[in-house]
Formats: C-alpha cells, sequence, structure tokens
C-alpha cells in the first residue's frame, strides 16, 4: 500500500543521510588532523629559519665587523687591488646580512611577534644610512641619487624597520633603472603622514 511503500522511501533516505553523515564526520576528523599536522610543520619551520637565521648573523656580524675596521686602515695599509676586494667583501657580506635579516623578519611576522620600537627620527638621516648601503651598486651603474628632502622632517616610526624598507625600494630602484640613470627621492607631509616618492 501506499504507506508501505512511503516508510520504504522513509527508511532509505535516512539510511543514506546516516552514511552522508558519517562520511562527513570522517572528512571532519581527517582534515583537522592534517590541519594539525599542517600547524606543526609550520611551527618546526618558523623554528628552523629562526634558528638558522641567528646562527648565520653572528659569524656575518663578526666577518663585517673586521671587514670595516680593515676597510677605515684600523688593521693596517692595504694595496689598492686589495682595498677594491676588500670592498667587494664588504657589499657581498652586507647582502648576506639583509638575506639573514629578511629571514628573521619573515620569522617575526610568522609567529606574529613583530615588536615596533617607535621614536621620533629624521627622515634624512634615516635616508643618508639606507643610501649609504645602496650608494656602491649605483656607482658601479653610473646611477645618480638625488634627495629632496626637507632636513627638519621628523616622523615617529620604528627607524630599522623603516630603514630596511628604505634599502629594499633603493635596491629595487638601482637594479631597474636603465644606466646611467637618475634616482629622486623626495617626501611630501600629509595630514597624519609622510608620503616618500623613489
Amino acid at each position: 500500500d501506499e504507506i508501505g511503500e512511503l516508510a520504504v522511501a522513509f527508511n532509505r533516505m535516512a539510511d543514506v543521510l546516516k552514511k552522508n553523515a558519517e562520511s562527513i564526520r570522517d572528512k571532519t576528523a581527517k582534515l583537522e588532523h592534517a590541519n594539525i599536522e599542517l600547524k606543526e610543520i609550520d611551527r618546526l619551520k618558523s623554528e628552523f629559519i629562526n634558528i638558522a637565521s641567528h646562527e648565520l648573523r653572528t659569524p656575518l656580524t663578526t666577518l663585517k665587523g673586521y671587514l670595516e675596521l680593515a676597510l677605515d686602515g684600523t688593521l693596517g695599509g692595504f694595496t689598492d687591488i686589495q682595498m677594491t676586494k676588500l670592498k667587494i667583501m664588504n657589499r657581498n657580506a652586507d647582502r648576506l646580512l639583509g638575506l639573514v635579516n629578511d629571514l628573521l623578519n619573515l620569522s617575526d611576522i610568522q609567529s606574529r611577534q613583530m615588536h615596533l620600537i617607535k621614536k621620533k627620527t629624521s627622515l634624512r638621516d634615516m635616508l643618508d644610512d639606507a643610501i649609504g648601503h645602496i650608494k656602491p651598486l649605483a656607482d658601479s651603474k653610473g646611477h645618480e641619487i638625488l634627495v629632496d628632502i626637507r632636513e627638519d622632517m621628523v616622523i615617529t616610526c620604528d627607524r630599522a624597520r623603516i630603514v630596511y624598507a628604505l634599502r629594499h625600494l633603493l635596491d629595487d630602484a638601482v637594479r631597474y633603472t636603465t644606466e646611467p640613470g637618475t634616482i629622486r627621492i623626495t617626501a611630501e607631509d600629509k595630514i597624519d603622514d609622510v608620503h616618500i616618492c623613489i
């Protein structure tokens, strides 16, 4: 009869729904397990990057210190050829330290442990610091760096982070500007910000 047929159909539907619910629970459990494993892998990756970066930075910092002593004459005199080689080594040490700092910054961002130390800082001083790091490369390519920024411009920021960002922007400008070229740096006061243009 019709009631019997409806009962059979209903039971079939209930069985299908039960199987689907069991399948969903099984897949959800597998996804949760996979998510836990991925988080652990991500944690281990971040830990490795952090440890490796610190282990690399220590000898690089020492090497950089001795190179600067050699370049400023503290360790004695060198021939012109030796000085040229020392300058090349110094630039490469800067580049390696930059890569290590990139890894450390990435590790800080991923672990959400980046702490900003904000102080009032001269924008021109930060730019001079950043320019000092890329000047040898700019000179080797025949680029001229022009800075059109007021000496009295002061901003509240994390100096190390801003110098780091400026170095990367200037490095890109030096590398991708047609040789020889001009790299112009300007800054404009806004209501609550300073806009820097490279």
